[in-house]
């Protein structure tokens, strides 16, 4: 499907599965429909409406229309407030390590690999580095680990080493 550079996310996170990032999202939900509910019945400046000839309905519409995609982005801006949240702005990966966040260039990395880790056998993503480091990004079956990975991929020209089928959105 053709998007407009524009209309392209241009943040990307993972979400983590725990409590805190399904209350972010209850949290996003929220905020959307209320802002959803102020653009359908909240009262329009007179100003706006006579700009559009007196149809205030096609005013809202474009509201709606303006509103829904800052609110994906702002969505992504509450979740890489996680502790825990891998992130993607423009060109620049930000990734936890050792409780610390490392950003990493896309043109840095060399490969990605998606390996078994441990405590629970989950898998997860790693970027290798052109210095030989190796980092963990996500596990993949986190709410946009697909996603992200696709745009990782796009972007440093890193292949994948060991595929797997089980990401969601992959």
């Amino acid at each position: 499907m053709f998007r407009p550079w524009f209309l392209r996310p241009w943040f990307r996170t993972a979400r983590p599965d725990d409590w805190l990032g399904r209350l972010m999202d209850g949290f996003a939900f929220v905020v959307l429909t209320v802002v959803v509910l102020v653009c359908l019945l909240g009262r329009l400046p007179t100003s706006w409406i006579v700009a559009v000839d007196g149809h205030g309905i096609l005013l809202r519409v474009v509201l709606l229309l303006v509103v829904v995609p800052l609110w994906g982005w702002a969505r992504a801006v509450v979740h890489a407030l996680h502790p825990r949240t891998p992130y993607l702005l423009g060109r620049t990966l930000t990734v936890i390590t050792h409780g610390e966040r490392l950003r990493v260039r896309a043109r840095d990395i060399v490969a990605i690999h998606v390996e078994q880790r441990s405590p629970e056998q989950r898998e997860v993503l790693i970027v290798e580095l052109f210095n030989g480091t190796q980092h963990d990004v996500c596990p993949t079956d986190w709410r946009g680990a697909g996603q992200l990975f696709r745009r990782l991929n796009r972007l440093s020209g890193a292949g994948l080493r060991n595929p797997t089928a089980s990401m969601p959105g992959f």
